[in-house]
């Protein structure tokens, strides 16, 4: 079942897709008949992500769809969240669009669901694309290695405290509503100037603001799940992803942790791994040509 209303930019629904039981709102960009992309956004976010791509998957040809994921926008939290529940709706939620091959593009926040859907989905993806994202960070023994206090107290201390996530997307959301420029400059701190430098842009601005408000506009469960997911095991086996792979991270990401990025592309079979000196978490809003071709080369092959 699908529905919506008109919006201004890519191919122009917001729909909302249910399979099984479970709504899942979408958008979708670039070109409606070109090899397909499932585009996951990071933390926090919404469907309205991936319009910054937009004029670039046109060129590429390919047809992006841009799902809120759990607990973001239009897509309520399911009542046992988990990344294998995740690579299983959602899954279903492409074959309800009738679609039997896709990519994945992974971006932040949506790398851990992303690898879940390549680990679960196969033979149905055709290729994995993972930007900045966040990798496993706790294993079976505890914190994997190179992780430093910062991120170990945002990652791994603070999703173990009752409604201290919340408290602190609580406290964006509404600096977001008040001082959206204040807000995005809060959010790229951590990164190096050319992290500032994009965020400060206005057309970035505009869209990254446009994607924050969408995804918080029902409040924060969906970050705060977030959190609660990347704070414990994934119980996913990169190893079984069969796809062609490939993961972006900049030297100099302030948002996730490098080191365990570059792990996590050496524990996916054939995986290329790209870290780009100076960069920052920012990256993609400057090389979206190059992940989408990427992504087209091997949707072709």
């Amino acid at each position: 079942m699908m529905d919506g209303t008109r919006t201004p930019a890519g191919l122009g629904a917001y729909r909302v897709a249910k399979p099984g039981r479970s709504a899942i709102a979408y958008r979708e960009f670039g070109e409606r008949n070109g090899p397909v992309v499932l585009a996951l956004h990071g933390t926090p976010g919404s469907r309205e992500k991936f319009a910054l791509i937009d004029a670039e998957a046109r060129r590429a040809g390919l047809r992006v769809i841009s799902p809120d994921r759990w607990g973001y926008g239009g897509t309520p939290l399911p009542a046992a969240p988990s990344l294998t529940a995740f690579a299983e709706i959602f899954a279903g939620f492409m074959t309800e669009l009738g679609i039997a091959r896709y990519a994945v593009l992974g971006v932040s926040g949506g790398g851990p669901y992303a690898v879940a859907l390549a680990a679960r989905a196969s033979p149905a993806v055709t290729a994995l694309a993972l930007v900045s994202p966040v990798a496993p960070l706790v294993d079976a023994s505890g914190p994997v290695p190179g992780i430093s206090p910062f991120h170990r107290l945002s990652f791994l201390l603070m999703p173990r405290v009752p409604g201290a996530s919340r408290a602190v997307f609580t406290a964006f959301r509404a600096a977001l509503a008040a001082a959206p420029a204040l807000a995005l400059g809060v959010a790229a701190f951590r990164g190096p100037a050319s992290d500032r430098a994009i965020a400060a842009e206005p057309g970035n601005r505009t869209s990254q603001a446009a994607n924050y408000r969408a995804g918080l506009a029902a409040g924060v469960a969906g970050a705060v799940l977030d959190m609660r997911l990347f704070s414990r095991p994934w119980g996913i086996e990169p190893a079984a992803i069969a796809a062609p792979s490939r993961l972006w991270i900049g030297s100099k990401d302030g948002n996730v942790p490098v080191r365990p990025a570059i792990a996590l592309a050496r524990a996916i079979p054939g995986c290329a791994l790209d870290v780009m000196p100076e960069a920052g978490h920012c990256w993609l809003a400057c090389h979206q040509g190059e992940v989408l071709g990427w992504i087209k080369s091997k949707s072709e092959s």
